[in-house]
This record gives structure tokens, C-alpha cells and sequence, in this order.
């Protein structure tokens, strides 16, 4: 299996470049929004890593935190890209856009830290679990 860490991998960058695009030229809101459900099909997949492999998302508090501050972003910034799209007023300004992307940007670290943190745990265990005693 994958590492959970792999779930973050630079073309993420790519993908925030594409939000952070559609703020600033609305003709792009389009590609923008894909890119925002790119992320979150990211997220999704993270979970279901997780679920495989025993972890609880809720016993960890600040990476369900994490999860659900992305997921909250990534969602009003899919309204933001819609409400674009169909020329009507978005639910927030683009500043107000901005800073919701910064939001994911921040906790897409954040959650890449954890995934980081429980990879090494579970090859620990692994490797305890499959070295011979002594």
C-alpha cells in the first residue's frame, strides 16, 4: 500500500495554483473548481487510507481538525467557483476566497505532517512484527 504521505504529493501544488488562478481571473473558475474537487477526491482517498488501515480519523483531534477545516474551505470555495460561474453573487469576496485557499494550503501541511507521522508509525510496527526476536 501507498504511504499516507503520498496522498499530498507535489501536483497538489498544481492543483492550488489552479484555486488561487480562478480568484484571480474569474474566467478560469471553471478549471478552478476541478481542481478544488481534486482535492477533495485527495482527501476522500485519505480517509479511506485511514479507514484500511484501523485509524480512527476522530481519536486523532487535531488531524480530524485539519480534515474538517480543508473539507469546510474546499466547500465554500466550490460555492465561490459556482456562484462565479453563473454570474451571480458569490458567497464571499474574492479576498474572502483567498483566505479560505490559505486555509486549505495550511491544512493540507498540516494533514501531510500527520500522514507523515502515522507512516512511520505503522512501518514501526511492521517492522516489529516481521524482525525475528533478539
Amino acid at each position: 500500500m501507498d504511504k499516507l504521505a503520498d496522498f499530498f504529493d507535489p501536483t497538489t501544488d498544481e492543483e492550488f495554483t489552479g484555486i488561487y488562478e480562478g480568484i484571480a481571473h474569474p474566467d478560469k473558475s471553471t478549471d478552478a473548481r476541478q481542481a478544488v474537487a481534486q482535492v477533495r477526491e485527495r482527501l476522500r482517498k485519505f480517509e479511506q487510507a485511514l479507514v484500511r488501515l484501523g485509524e480512527d480519523l476522530s481519536i486523532h483531534k487535531g488531524l480530524a481538525s485539519s480534515y474538517e477545516y480543508a473539507a469546510y474551505a474546499l466547500d465554500t470555495l466550490d460555492a465561490y467557483f459556482r456562484s462565479v460561474e453563473a454570474g451571480v453573487p458569490a458567497p464571499l469576496e474574492p479576498l474572502g476566497a483567498q483566505i479560505f485557499a490559505m486555509c486549505v494550503v495550511n491544512e493540507i501541511v498540516e494533514l501531510h505532517f500527520f500522514a507523515q507521522e502515522l507512516d512511520h508509525y505503522h512501518a514501526s510496527r511492521k517492522r516489529s512484527r516481521t524482525s525475528p526476536p533478539g
